[in-house]
């Protein structure tokens, strides 16, 4: 089966999970503002780290860990999914009834005491660690009753159809990355849907951003943060930006920071600021082994590590409960033309029935550590809606009840 669309991706990953003889991970990866998805299947490691990807036309996906970088993955298919023409459709064939807030539960990896310890020890050892900043992240599970991993992968990937379509019907931008990952020998499929680009390369250009801060719409108080004049957010914001524009100037001649938005991410905002560069050595002269090793160099950042990056991974290790795995990790495509990666926020993990999410936040040593908390929960939330397109205030309340 050949995919055209968001639709027939629906019954391309049906049948991909019925198979039982392919066993070779494949990717769906949407890029912000644009007209077109691409799918990515039988991914395979590669085997010559020399090859230059702008002299062929094989394309390339990159799935990251947090702890271990991650790797390079070849596509021997590749197709482009049309978004250009598509509009809401609500009777499509794969409409879907969505989940009732009723048919799942949601438990906490770390508790509030926990996770106020966590912080407390972590603002404790900054001094101790020479850190600015570091960022520091929770863990839930949400079990779905009576649904398998092929229930919720189609729920999701019909939500995703309905949001995606609705925004085009409305003329708003899509101003975010999607990402699914589908690890078959693992039963394991990866989401994301974040507003954090790590690196684009077009030519000799090449762009990335600084994103920190975080305020919510709906959950009152809590997170009504003034991400303009918040002297935590505007401290934290520059620590960002100033270790972007350092890495950058090691391999560009010359980089032009852009102006400070506020930019929205479905109920949530972020400060964010674009920084762009002229690289020193074009896209078409790049091996995977360089693009590899660049990648090293820019990840993780400090907006979801810390500052210095090797001391803060050193105290995430020692504090976290649980290993990051995917959760900030770099992910994209590599083509024959461009590279582009972003970094896997507003993510979870289906498996076996049952959702894992995992959101954090930058600390500081002045941080409010129940602004801290608000804010992970609420992030978790940001991720948890793609489930619930049209029950985002609802599903906001409800867990705020839970964690209560």
């Amino acid at each position: 089966m050949r995919p055209h669309d968001l639709l027939d991706l629906f019954d391309f990953f049906k049948i991909e999970l019925a198979s039982k003889q392919n066993k070779l991970p494949l990717a769906l990866f949407i890029r912000p503002n644009l007209e077109s998805a691409t799918l990515l299947t039988h991914l395979k490691p590669i085997e010559n780290w020399q090859y230059q990807p702008s002299k062929g036309d094989k394309n390339f996906f990159f799935v990251g860990d947090f702890e271990q970088t991650g790797t390079i993955l070849e596509a021997q298919n590749t197709y482009k999914l049309n978004l250009k023409d598509q509009t809401y459709a609500p009777n499509a064939r794969h409409s879907f009834s969505e989940i009732s807030l009723d048919q799942w539960s949601i438990k906490l990896k770390t508790t509030a005491e926990e996770y106020t310890s966590m912080l407390e020890n972590a603002i404790e050892a900054m001094d101790k660690y020479q850190l600015r900043k570091i960022v520091l992240s929770q863990e839930c599970e949400v079990t779905f009753h009576n649904l398998n991993n092929l229930n919720l992968i189609h729920y999701l990937i019909s939500a995703s159809y309905e949001f995606i379509t609705q925004k085009k019907t409305k003329r708003e931008p899509l101003n975010f990355y999607i990402c699914f990952y589908y690890d078959k020998s693992n039963e394991k499929f990866i989401f994301s849907c974040t507003p954090e680009t790590l690196l684009s390369i077009n030519d000799n250009q090449i762009e990335t951003m600084s994103l920190a801060g975080t305020s919510g719409s709906f959950l009152e108080n809590e997170l009504h943060i003034d991400l303009q004049n918040d002297s935590k957010i505007i401290s934290e914001h520059l620590i960002v930006e100033q270790e972007i524009e350092n890495k950058l100037l090691t391999f560009c001649n010359k980089i032009h920071s852009g102006a400070l938005e506020l930019s929205p991410h479905l109920h949530l905002k972020h400060r964010k600021k674009i920084h762009r560069g002229e690289l020193q050595q074009n896209y078409n002269n790049y091996t995977l082994q360089q693009l590899f090793d660049l990648i090293k160099f820019m990840h993780p950042t400090s907006a979801v590590a810390g500052i210095p990056s090797n001391k803060s991974q050193e105290l995430i290790s020692a504090l976290e409960k649980n290993k990051r795995q995917h959760y900030a990790a770099p992910f994209g495509i590599i083509t024959p033309c461009f590279m582009d990666l972003a970094v896997m926020l507003r993510c979870g993990i289906i498996n076996n029935g049952k959702v894992t999410l995992r959101a954090g936040g930058g600390v500081l040593k002045n941080s409010n550590i129940q602004v801290e908390w608000s804010e992970s929960i609420l992030k978790m939330c940001s991720a948890l809606s793609l489930f619930f397109p049209s029950q985002e205030k609802k599903l906001a309340q409800k867990i705020m009840e839970l964690l209560k």
